[in-house]
């Protein structure tokens, strides 16, 4: 329970409260370069960067402290093949921080089918 200005506030997570305010943005890049390589190649390799900043509790209602590890920057980089224009394969690192510190990185691997 968190009380605010004489009022009882129950949250179901038993957490932190929800953010009045939500900012975030994210840009990405990629590019297919195997036609550079190949040039008449119906494969697709294109290494891709993306980086987003996210702050779910930018502001909070009055009373409430923010979660200072709400706010996060995100560093993701990695690599997609398609040998056919049906399959991809998939691998990426993705590097998270926020202001209350270093959170651990991951190595994603993934694959998909389209039918």
């Amino acid at each position: 329970m968190y009380k605010r200005q004489d009022v009882e506030i129950s949250l179901a997570s038993g957490g932190q409260p929800i953010g009045e305010v939500l900012l975030g943005i994210y840009g990405e890049a990629a590019y297919n370069v195997l036609p550079l390589i190949w040039s008449d190649t119906t494969q697709y390799l294109a290494p891709w960067f993306r980086y987003t900043w996210l702050d779910t509790n930018n502001k909070v209602p009055s009373g409430f402290t923010r979660n200072k590890a709400a706010r996060r920057d995100y560093f993701e980089f990695g690599l997609q093949y398609k040998p056919i224009p049906q399959v991809v394969l998939k691998v990426d690192y993705h590097i998270q921080d926020s202001e209350a510190g270093t959170l651990p990185d991951e190595l994603r691997l993934g694959g998909g089918f389209v039918f």
